[in-house]
Formats: C-alpha cells, structure tokens, sequence
C-alpha cells in the first residue's frame, strides 16, 4: 500500500471496524466518499495509514483524514451519508465492515455509520447515517433490492422431509463462530474431562455413594443441588414441572382422562382427606401427558415409556406426586404407581418419567426451539434489509444460532454424536417424534408465553401459587413487550405503513407458505400476512422472547438436572417395572442409570451448553441500533431489566427453592 496519512491534526478522523468472521479482512485498496446535510460531497479519500496493514479481522483501524480531502464540505454541515467501495487485489476477498465512525473535531462531533455487509470489489456502497429505515422510505432502492437478492442466494432453504423444520441449504461462513468462541468451546470440553473422577476402567456402579463421589471441587463438574438427598424426594419432584428443565407441561386438569384409571381407593391416602372428584372440583389435580412419545422408536435394547403423572396442589402449595403410569394404555402389566410402593420401586417409577420428559426436553422444546428457528431467522436474513429496523431489532437475538444449529447436526444429531450416547431415543426416532411435535407449531399461536399458559390452565396464581417459571418468564415477557411496542411505534406510527412495507409482508409470506413451496410454516396467519401492529407486536415479542428467556430456561438448567444421572436420566437400562408391589432395591437402581462413559457425556455437553454465555439480554456486544431515538428504547428496556432482577432477587428470598435462570443478567442475547 502507498501512504496518503499522516500524523498532522485534521478536522476529520475516521474510524472503521472490520468485522470478526472468517475471511472478514482485506489488504486492498479501500475508499471513501463522506456527503453532507447542505448537498457537499468531500474528495475521494483513500484509507490508508503509512506502513501498516489496515482492515485486519477483528480490528478497529484509525485514519487522519487531510483537511485538502474536505474542505469541500460546509463548514456547518453534518454527515449524513457516505460511498464505500474498494478495489479488486490479487488474493481477492470481500471485505467485511462493522461500522464507520466519523469524527468531526472542529465540531467535536461523531457520526456513526453501520455497515455490517460484506463489501465487494468495484461495488459502490451507499449508508445513511444510522443506516435504519423501513423499504418504502428509502431512496437507495436499487442498492436495497440488489442486496437482498445476493442474501437470497446465500440463505437458501433446504426442505429436508415433509414435517420436519426447514434447514439452511448452505451454511454461510459469515454465520460461523469466530475463533475465540470455538476456542473456548473447545477447551472447555477437554478441561472438563480432565477434571472428571470417573475411572471409566469400571462401566458399573457399585453404590449412591460411588455415584455422588465423581464429582469435583468448584465450579468444573460440580455436584448438583438436586444430588445428595432431593433427586428422590416427592417435593422436589413435584417442584421439576414447575421451575425445573421442562416446565412446559404441566397442566390443571378438571376430569381424570379414561386411559388414566385412577381411583380414590389409590389416591386417598395422598389427598389430605379429599376424594378424587372434591379434589379435582377444587382445582387442585395437575398433570403431565407425554402422550407425544408413543411409538417414539428407541436404541436397541432400550425402551421409551409415554407416561402420565398426576399431581395434587397439597395445603403448603407443594405439588406432590400421587399416581404414575408410565404407558398410555392401561392394562395388567401397566399399572398405576403410587407412593404406597416400596420406596426404591416408587424412586425408579419417577426415574422412569424423568427419562421420558428428558426425551421430550431434548428433542423438541430444547432442539424445537433451535430447529423451528432456523427457518424464521432464513426468513429475516432473505427479506429484511440490513437497513430495516426490525432486521436491526433481530440481529442481535438471532446471531449464532446457525452456527449453533450446524454444531449440533454434525456433533449431537448425528451417527454416533452426543444423542445417541446420551439419550434413548434413535436418529429415526429423533426425526419421526420431532415430525410429530413440531409439525404445525406457528409462532403466533403456540409461541405465546400468557396463550400456553392459559391453554394449560396455570395462568391464574390463585389456582398455582407457587411457579416459579410462569411467575419470572412473565415479568421478562412484559418487559420485552413494552420494549417491542415501543420500538415499533417509533418507525410505524400507522398500520397502514406496516401494511405498505413490502419487506415486513415478504417476511411474512414465506414464514407462513408451506415448507415445499418455499417457506418456512410458522405464522398462523390465514392470508400469509401482517396487517396490524398488534399482530407484528405478538410476533416478534414472541420471538426475541424464546431466543433469550424461553431459550435460556430450557437450556441453562441442564447440567443441573441431568449432571446427575439418577436425577433426570436421559438413558435407563432395562424395562420399567410392572407390579407396584414389587420391591426394588439400591443395586437394582444402579443397574438401572447409564453407565460411567455414558454418565461423562452427558455431564460434560449439558455443562458446556447451560454454560455457554455469550451475551446477556439487553446487553448488545455488536450494536445493530443506532437511531438515537431507538438507543433511548433499549436504554429503557435495559432500565426495565434492572428492575426485574431486582423482583426476582425478592422472590428468591422466600422461595424454598431459589430460582435463578431468568435473572435478566443470566439471560442470553440469543441462542446459545
């Protein structure tokens, strides 16, 4: 490179981050036009600092701008608008920008300018200061449409099979994890293997003791809180479905369901004094269907149950467990289990359902959420501007699940990758139950926090007083609201520019046309469109609030819950029992649990994963929104966080049990 800067003192100094992806940088020639508010343009500035290699990935490059390039500009003008474009070089890459800043020293003034595109040989790019505007407000039409043409041919969908979620067709390298998160990811994992006790030289178990003593010192393999004595108490139980991995199920019921055959001659013992039919009038009768499981198809030598669990809302607001059936026909050899079996057979009978909901967990809320969010962040990436300000709303809650995504298809979804070592169910299984599950699963409905809850009869404290997940996930979910609201407000003060905005209603189109044709069937949306703002409101309050909290409460409990295996065991040996009389002992247990190798993968990939944190909600490391009066939203969205966490702080002073996944400072940005 040549030298055009020098060290003198300049009226403008220009700031240019590249950006962090593979390949981001580039040692070519780059240039710059800056325009003003009074229709001045400077001279061709050529960026270049004096025996340095500029535009390096990851870095933040600095240039003195002579005042000859300038001084075309008015005096009292602002920057409002700039030309990029750089040449073609011999190794030629595209070049990836962040941001440009622009400071004005004579004025002492700073202009901001996001880019966050790959920037091609011999293009001219064209950004407004702050770069936000909706389609139908933006002069620079040509450049908009272009662009999203180019992102239409790197997002491609891949229609994998009928029922199953849509995939990106070609992973994008941009999408991929920069290396310092695939470092850390990486040397997690060996550390935690270092740091394992367990002597995988022995497969079995020989004692409980055996099982708590593998476990180490801080915060490596820690033992979970679940681990020495509340794995098998009914109370702690009772407390998995309401604040636990899984606590998605739970359901009031006001009529026990035939294929249930519960009777008050087995549940009298355990309803203080009630009759069944009291206790149900009373609202006080919950269960867990995991219906969806029948005929799910497990590994050799393994089985699935597809149980139910009935529990009673006891006078100290426990929920306790009083009836386990662990198939869905009833029948002599699947009978109904209660705590009046020998301690060890009712411990095993809950180890049983724990293993099926683990099942559940894994591969459609955990994995639901990963995979039916594949195709809505395609969708953004193919039809939303990097200019349009609910792209800029996304961003930050969409980055990395690709990357995410891609990790697990080739590591956890996989022949011979974590599922298969660490849960019961098949790949053919995987696929045909995630078919099932998520098949008609649309964002606006099903996606809704107040709707699921109030579908499944626990929106009402009076009726659950003690739920910890509803009680927290709704104050996250009203404060996301608010700040969604707000910030659609600002940029549509009509329904009739939503209607207009033709970028919001190709979003919409493909999210909602069937997966064969080209979309993605997620909205509920009878004529594939978003007309009101209320309806764009629930849509992306729904999004942003799974890709943080309602991601972040399924997932940041793992290792807890399954770090030790007894707990909630993603794989049991053997067959369930089928006599509620039959008396089970310690060892018959340990034969039960996976083994030690077994035991090590699970430990070390649920902590990697609840332990992976990359960024918390509402606290942007890559800044998309720059609209000043956007950036007051977010503050004031921050400002609302702060206040959640400190109710929640409250609530855990006087819970039994303290819960602390949804504290705003726990919550990530987005998947990880």
């Amino acid at each position: 490179m040549g030298c055009c800067f020098g060290t003198n003192y300049n009226d403008f100094v220009l700031r240019v981050t590249t950006g962090s992806q593979k390949n981001a940088g580039t040692d070519t020639s780059v240039y710059i036009i800056l325009h003003d508010d009074f229709n001045h343009a400077s001279g061709v500035i050529h960026l270049d600092n004096c025996l340095h290699d500029d535009f390096k990935r990851g870095r933040t490059d600095i240039f003195n701008v002579p005042t000859s390039k300038t001084e075309s500009l008015h005096v009292q003008g602002n920057i409002i608008q700039i030309e990029l474009w750089r040449e073609r070089s011999t190794f030629d890459s595209d070049w990836y920008v962040n941001k440009i800043e622009i400071e004005n020293r004579f004025r002492n003034t700073t202009y901001l300018f996001p880019v966050y595109r790959w920037i091609k040989a011999n293009v001219h790019y064209v950004i407004n200061q702050f770069d936000t505007c909706l389609a139908q407000e933006d002069h620079l039409t040509k450049q908009r449409s272009h662009e999203l043409e180019e992102k239409k041919k790197t997002y491609e969908y891949d229609f994998i099979s009928p029922g199953l979620p849509v995939k990106i067709k070609k992973f994008p390298q941009d999408e991929a994890f920069d290396s310092d998160t695939k470092w850390r990811i990486i040397s997690k994992k060996v550390k935690l293997i270092v740091l394992s006790k367990i002597l995988l030289s022995s497969a079995e178990w020989k004692t409980m003791e055996d099982l708590k003593n593998i476990y180490t010192k801080g915060k490596a393999l820690y033992m979970p809180y679940n681990g020495k004595d509340l794995w098998s108490d009914d109370v702690f139980f009772g407390y998995q479905r309401i604040s636990g991995i899984n606590p998605l199920l739970i359901k009031l019921v006001t009529q026990i369901p035939p294929k249930f055959p519960v009777t008050n001659a087995l549940t009298k013992p355990f309803l203080e004094g009630y009759v069944l039919d009291e206790a149900l009038e009373q609202k006080k009768i919950f269960m867990c269907d995991l219906k969806i499981l029948e005929g799910t198809q497990a590994q050799k030598g393994f089985v699935i149950c597809h149980p139910m669990a009935m529990f009673f809302l006891d006078r100290t607001n426990h929920l306790k467990p009083v009836a386990i059936q662990l198939f869905q026909k009833p029948g002599p050899k699947n009978p109904i289990f209660t705590p009046a079996s020998p301690f060890w057979t009712w411990t095993v009978v809950k180890m049983w359902y724990n293993n099926a909901e683990a099942i559940h967990h894994q591969i459609l809320v955990h994995n639901g959420y990963h995979s039916l969010f594949e195709g809505i962040v395609i969708a953004v990436h193919r039809n939303l501007s990097p200019s349009h300000p609910i792209f800029k709303l996304l961003a930050s809650h969409t980055v990395m699940l690709l990357a995410m995504n891609e990790r697990g298809r080739n590591f956890i979804f996989c022949k011979g990758g974590w599922l298969e070592k660490a849960l019961s169910i098949s790949l053919e299984g995987f696929e045909e139950l995630t078919k099932k599950g998520l098949n008609n699963w649309k964002i606006d409905v099903d996606g809704s926090l107040p709707d699921d809850l109030k579908r499944r009869g626990v929106d009402d404290h009076r009726v659950l007083p003690c739920y910890p997940y509803r009680d927290d996930a709704m104050l996250i979910y009203k404060a996301i609201k608010e700040f969604v609201q707000s910030y659609i407000e600002l940029y549509y003060s009509t329904s009739h520019l939503l209607k207009k905005d033709c970028e919001i209603q190709n979003w919409a189109k493909e999210l909602a046309a069937p997966r064969n044709k080209g979309g993605v069937a997620v909205l509920g949306s009878d004529n594939n469109r978003i007309e009101s703002k209320v309806h764009l409101l629930q849509i992306l309050t729904n999004i942003i609030f799974i890709c943080s909290a309602g991601h972040t409460a399924v997932n940041s409990p793992q290792y807890d819950a399954m770090g030790f295996p007894s707990n909630y065991p993603g794989k049991l040996r053997g067959t369930p029992p089928t006599d509620p009389a039959q008396v089970i002992t310690e060892k018959d247990v340990l034969n039960t649990l996976p083994d030690k190798r077994s035991t090590l993968s699970i430990m070390i990939i649920t902590k990697i994963l609840s332990g992976l944190k990359l960024s918390r909600l509402g606290e942007y490391t890559t800044q998309y929104i720059f609209d000043p009066e956007a950036c007051q939203i977010v503050k004031k969205f921050q400002s609302d966080l702060l206040e959640c966490s400190k109710e929640i702080e409250k609530r855990n002073q006087t819970r039994e049990y303290s819960y602390e996944y949804l504290l705003p400072e726990r919550i990530t940005n987005s998947f990880t």
